[in-house]
């Protein structure tokens, strides 16, 4: 059976269709995952899979290292052994975030180089900063909230 040139390059369409349909546009800091491939299969983001759903995220960042859509945030901000810096998908109100996350704001409180907790803040949750210092309106990264779960889930 031979085939024409309009059915040869019809079945290449619909080959490569098949093939790379499946992996879609690459995920956002935020999104859903199971594993790290289905953030990136350029291995430079990490799925947390000890939140629900799964978190696309890069672990360890630094000022203004994370994409234009995400802060870099600082767990345990006042506690700097325990301190754990990851990009967070950047929101203004909770509709911006997915499922049960929530739009949280740092709760940290950052003077010069000094970090401290507000007064109440549980141990076990710590607080948070942002890492990012070019946040906030006419900035490249105009948001300074992140989504996250509500601390009362954890």
């Amino acid at each position: 059976m031979s085939f024409g040139p309009r059915a040869k390059v019809a079945l290449l369409v619909a080959f490569f269709a098949a093939v790379f349909a499946p992996m879609g546009c690459a995920r956002r800091i935020g999104d859903g995952c199971a594993l790290d491939t289905d953030c990136s299969i350029n291995n430079d983001r990490r799925c947390d899979t000890s939140q629900p759903g799964g978190y696309c995220t890069v672990a360890e960042c630094d000022r203004n290292s994370c994409p234009d859509d995400a802060l870099c945030v600082e767990f345990f901000a006042d506690t700097p052994r325990r301190a754990r810096r990851f990009c967070m998908s950047a929101c203004n109100t909770d509709g911006d975030c997915r499922g049960e996350y929530r739009c949280q704001a740092p709760t940290a409180n950052v003077t010069g180089l000094f970090v401290t907790c507000p007064a109440g803040t549980d141990p076990e949750t710590g607080c948070t900063r942002l890492v990012d210092d070019r946040t906030g309106p006419g900035t490249s990264k105009p948001r300074t909230r992140y989504c996250a779960l509500p601390i009362s889930s954890i």
